[in-house]
């Protein structure tokens, strides 16, 4: 089971850490009894209500509950930069779920799920993905607990049998903070462990993860240190893009999947909280963190990446002491020397070179992540074939003309259902296309990829000018890339189309526009648009089953 970080820790006895796992567990067997009564009753006031409603009133109910809502980042854009009070009933109007009513969610549902991203995420709609969401809902009406471990909980969901691993965490300020930062920045990426949902039941949330079995870097024999240290720069550059300072890099925030062999950094709720730091992570500090171990920079993560990167090559610490203050007078007056004689053992004389230029003392003189993952070790010498190039543009531009509705169910299919797809296993190529690790492939990107497997100018232009006659613009982003290889007219069974629908509705009564937005609002005016066909604008199973089999 991956041991995520304990920001916060308790002190219980015995007897009081089994009174808590019992509060813990019978809050979910009061509430579920609860909410299928008031279920019930919603279920019978919504069918007449349906009866009575129309499409005018519902499209002026939306427009004047979007226009009234005030979400936290609008809030924020217009305070600046000063400290702003955290708002619980604001956070906890993002993502709430009000099961068993079709009509309350044509009415309400739009405003509450969407005005936390409506004004953040304006700026970003080549993008598409699935939000992460936070849910007032007992922990039993979705998942199944396999293991309760302390703080961390490892469940599995009742509907998609998917494995994943939970954090348990006290409702205080820092939790919600924690909260409202993790559903302000939806952070999302193949070399994170992503954030799945977030659930708040009786003053406590529980922050939901993927789960991968795991192997620890500092405990394995690592043979392609410089493919390591690439995707470490990849996911860190992510964060850097994004103005995120990770600040606590070390060894241990990384582990390989082991079914992709493929690292994913772990301690995102780390970044986020700025806990005080261990002795573990102090190791990791530059010479001028060692000052001032509370000022975060870029240069500070590209040190410790290179100190990683060091690490991987010895299977050791560099840096020893028995305390804070001793370790770091171990780097302030030993690192040119104990850095100096590790690269010289490094036979990979590019791998050594760009681990220079990441532990360069002089933090001006450091180089970034930007230039580092263009950094020559990482320039892969093999070539890929023209017709497997070709394949791939032709299916995601194949894919960029078919519905809004389509692409995001697909992707919702992927990402949440047990299907036959392998998704780390086939997004090699797209990093190899998205030099800048910004998650989308650009005109100028896709051109030097051609270029470096063999096409010659003409091909590419002929290519484009192909491509550009059915399309607007030559770019796609990295959940187009990976939709575009599932095949779900051919690979999705019934059980799997049902389950996708059991999760998108609510009492199985249809996907409606509310819910889409709120899982998809970079996609909110096409989806608007693509609504109005279907009546009620409601997508029923048999509606559903055709988009997904088209």
């Amino acid at each position: 089971m991956i041991q995520l970080p304990q920001i916060f820790k308790y002190d219980y006895s015995e007897k009081q850490y089994q009174q808590k796992i019992n509060t813990f567990m019978g809050v979910c067997t009061s509430h579920s009894q609860k909410q299928r009564k008031i279920k019930e009753e919603e279920k019978n006031n919504t069918i007449q209500q349906n009866k009575n409603s129309n499409n005018g009133s519902l499209k002026a109910n939306i427009e004047n509950a979007h226009k009234n809502s005030k979400s936290p980042s609008s809030q924020l854009s217009q305070q600046g930069n000063q400290k702003q009070k955290i708002d619980m009933g604001a956070i906890l109007d993002v993502g709430r779920r009000k099961r068993g009513s079709v009509q309350t969610e044509k009415k309400s549902q739009y405003s509450q799920e969407k005005s936390e991203y409506s004004n953040k995420n304006k700026s970003n709609k080549k993008t598409f993905k699935v939000n992460i969401s936070l849910k007032q809902v007992p922990l039993q009406l979705c998942y199944e607990i396999m293991k309760f471990d302390e703080h961390n909980v490892l469940i599995r969901h009742l509907i998609t049998k998917k494995l994943r691993i939970g954090t348990l965490y006290e409702s205080n300020a820092q939790t919600k903070e924690l909260v409202q930062q993790i559903l302000e920045l939806q952070l999302f990426h193949p070399r994170l462990q992503n954030i799945i949902e977030i659930l708040e039941f009786e003053n406590q949330f529980l922050i939901v993860k993927e789960h991968f079995e795991n192997k620890e870097l500092i405990s394995i024999q690592i043979e392609n240190q410089s493919e390591i240290l690439k995707q470490i720069i990849e996911i860190i550059e992510y964060l850097h893009q994004k103005n995120i300072i990770h600040g606590y890099l070390n060894i241990k925030s990384f582990q390989i999947c082991a079914q992709t062999e493929k690292i994913k950094l772990i301690d995102i709720e780390k970044i986020l909280s700025k806990p005080q730091h261990k002795e573990e992570e102090i190791q990791y500090f530059s010479p001028e963190a060692c000052n001032q171990g509370n000022i975060y920079t870029k240069q500070r993560d590209c040190w410790a990446i290179g100190i990683i990167g060091l690490e991987l090559f010895t299977g050791q610490h560099l840096f020893q002491g028995d305390s804070v203050e001793s370790i770091q007078k171990d780097i302030l007056s030993n690192h040119e020397v104990i850095i100096k004689t590790v690269i010289n053992q490094i036979k990979d004389v590019q791998y050594s070179e760009l681990l220079r230029l990441l532990l360069n003392s002089q933090q001006k003189n450091r180089i970034s992540l930007q230039v580092a993952s263009t950094h020559i070790c990482f320039q892969s010498q093999q070539v890929i074939s023209k017709k497997r190039i070709n394949q791939l543009l032709n299916k995601v531009f194949q894919l960029k003309k078919k519905s809004c509705i389509y692409q995001c169910l697909a992707l919702f299919i992927i990402k949440n259902i047990n299907i036959n797809f392998n998704e780390d296993r086939e997004n090699c190529l797209f990093y190899e296309m998205d030099a800048s690790n910004d998650g989308k492939v650009s005109k100028n990107e896709l051109m030097e990829f051609m270029k470096k497997n063999k096409f010659t100018e003409d091909e590419i232009i002929s290519q484009f000018i192909e491509i550009e006659k059915q399309n607007n613009g030559i770019y796609f982003d990295y959940n187009e890339y990976i939709t575009s290889l599932f095949e779900t007219s051919t690979c999705l069974i019934e059980d799997q189309l049902q389950d996708a629908f059991s999760q998108l509705t609510y009492s199985n009564q249809g996907i409606t526009l509310g819910k889409m937005i709120s899982l998809f609002p970079h996609r909110e005016g096409q989806l608007k648009l693509e609504f109005n066909e279907f009546q009620d604008k409601i997508i029923t199973y048999p509606i559903f089953k055709k988009i997904m089999c088209q």
